[in-house]
């Protein structure tokens, strides 16, 4: 009778430690998803250079493959447009760059 108790005990215990680190991996999981390292504030001056020539490149890709689809209205190639310009976080990207290059044509 001992013994059974005894391997009871040690069953659940280990059960115990099974669902504590189940529970440990998936709060790391759900801390890791909600860091903020990865908004706009918090991007160093590199990252945030790199994701503009990303977003420069997606747009004139994006703009390519509108060009490919040869869309016969003004009206909805503009709103394709529109749509590939606001598309996740290209806005702010775009704007930081239209910035600079307005910079540039002022001392140039």
């Amino acid at each position: 009778m001992k013994y059974y108790n005894i391997m009871a005990d040690l069953l659940a215990k280990e059960n115990e430690e099974k669902q504590l680190k189940y529970y440990t991996v998936v709060e790391n999981k759900k801390i890791e998803d909600l860091d903020t390292s990865h908004e706009f504030g918090n991007l160093s001056i590199t990252e945030i250079a790199r994701n503009i020539s990303k977003t420069f490149n997606s747009v004139l890709d994006d703009l390519i493959m509108l060009k490919n689809k040869n869309i016969k209205k003004k009206t909805s190639m503009m709103n394709e447009v529109f749509v590939i310009i606001i598309k996740e976080d290209r806005l702010i990207y775009l704007g930081i760059l239209l910035f600079f290059f307005s910079l540039c044509f002022i001392f140039i």
